[in-house]
């Protein structure tokens, strides 16, 4: 969008974005709700890419409240819960749902934001069962609370929880934060 000169256009609420984008042809478009939804199962997203949403949703939760969320995007690690290398997981049959987990473990919905992590203790249990892991990580989430506040109450973890998280986060994310 930047490329098409909105600055320049002094394009600054949101309604004159609406009718920005609904003036220009189909190379420009806004993801319906539903495209959201349907994109939060189906497309992998980078960890540090994840770094970035999670962090910009924890810092709205905390403006929110009128808490802080200090020291700088470079204070957190998004991490896999349930890992690339399943071996203390599971295993999953048919071979299509062994795929679909391959899709699954790089959503929105399998990382979790964690606040200055200790490299060993992640590396030592980034394969681990899901208890041992959430033991592990649980010393992090005390201050992220998009983390935290999921986690409370889990016991397990599979593919269904992910598909889940990432369909509460879908109907978040185009209902409260990223409102149009």
């Amino acid at each position: 969008l930047f490329s098409e000169n909105l600055i320049h256009n002094k394009t600054l609420t949101c309604q004159a974005l609406k009718d920005y984008i609904s003036q220009r042809d189909s190379s420009v478009s806004m993801p319906s709700n539903i495209d959201i939804l349907t994109a939060m199962n189906k497309n992998k997203i980078k960890e540090n890419t994840c770094r970035i949403v999670w962090y910009l949703y924890e810092t709205k939760l905390e403006s929110a409240s009128n808490t802080s969320f200090t020291g700088g995007y470079n204070k957190y690690l998004a991490v896999q819960m349930m890992p690339a290398k399943c071996t203390n997981w599971p295993e999953l049959s048919p071979i299509e749902e062994e795929a679909n987990r391959k899709l699954l473990i790089c959503t929105l919905g399998n990382h979790f934001l964690l606040e200055e992590p200790n490299d060993r203790t992640m590396k030592r249990v980034s394969n681990d069962t899901y208890p041992a892991k959430k033991s592990a990580m649980s010393d992090f989430i005390t201050n992220v609370r998009s983390s935290r506040q999921f986690l409370e109450n889990k016991n397990t973890w599979d593919l269904s929880d992910i598909r889940d998280r990432n369909l509460k986060l879908g109907n978040l994310f185009t209902t409260k934060v990223w409102k149009i």
